[in-house]
């Protein structure tokens, strides 16, 4: 409090005319929740130019959430006469100066567990509509307030989630990161039942995660792709141009949407579409890659996530045409993250 008060008096002190004001190392006397409160304190003064010297990476993590009035400036020694001042951003270089070590600083305050890359394509969307909805002036950045890892489908075995747990052979998240969601496809495992088959090793697998994890795990969803609203995945047939080399055409063959999002409940994606949106060419045999289960049946799983979320944007697909699983599990992340960056 008394480095408060002394670092802020000359402030309110020149008030009503132009400050510059030096201070060094001021988080030597400052808890960290008072380090954000001070530098909140001097962006709410037009009227001053602070000069701050720091040796910490918390002060400068800290100026991330004010990156436009914040400045800084690296001084290394380049010989004994001379420093080196360099305008940088905060980055590995700047840590590497300070002598941070890794274990002193984490990447991001919260993780994010999906099982592949298109997972995290979907999801990152998602978050961006359900952030267009809010009249808060917070947004929530990836990569700084939450990562999206991927954790490869049956590869999550190789993961201990449960801290309490002692198994040797598998990785302990929690000293890679200390607050973690998970994201699994259940791939029709009826996980929650009461009695679950003890030889299914991924309905087990689901059922121990929900029980661990509580809130902080989602499975409702059979794959990804079943998140994705029958607006979307129309939209994106009816305009795709025809191609010679596909073995499969657009046939619209139902319309009725409340039909769709029951039986995208229970049915694999390949299914759903095959019954909706697609059928094979009269001169192809209907086989192969055409009765695959999942999105494959249609293309390469990366390529078509990219178009269809192209098709959210050139549609001003909104939030709320999600279906309500899709909302919900957004929410859920959202509060997850907005929870681990107060």
């Amino acid at each position: 409090m008394q480095t408060i008060i002394i670092s802020t008096f000359p402030v309110f002190q020149a008030r009503s005319e132009k400050l510059l004001l030096f201070l060094e190392e001021p988080e030597l006397t400052l808890h960290p929740g008072m380090q954000r409160k001070l530098l909140d304190a001097y962006c709410n003064f037009d009227n001053i130019q602070v000069f701050i010297t720091t040796h910490s990476n918390h002060f400068l993590d800290l100026t991330l959430d004010f990156n436009n009035l914040c400045s800084i400036f690296s001084f290394e020694k380049a010989s004994d006469k001379e420093f080196q001042i360099k305008n940088v951003t905060p980055n590995k270089e700047v840590l590497d100066l300070l002598g941070v070590r890794s274990s002193s600083v984490f990447l991001s305050n919260c993780v994010i567990w999906v099982e592949g890359i298109t997972d995290r394509l979907y999801i990152r969307k998602f978050l961006e509509l359900y952030n267009d909805t809010l009249e808060s002036v917070i947004k929530y950045d990836e990569d700084k307030h939450y990562s999206i890892v991927e954790y490869g489908g049956g590869n999550i075995t190789h993961f201990n989630f449960d801290d309490k747990s002692s198994e040797g052979t598998t990785i302990n998240v929690q000293s890679i990161a200390k607050n973690n969601f998970i994201i699994a496809d259940n791939d029709g495992k009826k996980y929650k039942e009461t009695t679950v088959n003890k030889n299914d090793a991924k309905a087990m697998r689901l059922k121990e995660f929900s029980e661990n994890l509580g809130g902080n795990f989602f499975a409702e969803q059979i794959e990804i792709e079943n998140l994705i609203p029958y607006i979307i995945y129309k939209k994106y047939f009816k305009n795709l141009p025809v191609s010679q080399n596909r073995q499969w055409e657009f046939t619209d063959k139902e319309c009725d949407e409340a039909k769709f999002l029951k039986d995208i409940q229970d049915m694999k994606i390949g299914k759903v579409l095959r019954k909706y949106f697609i059928s094979p060419k009269d001169d192809v045999v209907d086989s192969g890659s055409f009765n695959k289960n999942d999105i494959s049946c249609i293309g390469n799983k990366k390529d078509i996530a990219m178009k269809l979320i192209d098709v959210i944007e050139k549609e001003h697909i909104s939030f709320d045409q999600l279906p309500a699983i899709t909302q919900e599990l957004t929410r859920r992340l959202y509060e997850f993250i907005k929870g681990n960056n107060n």
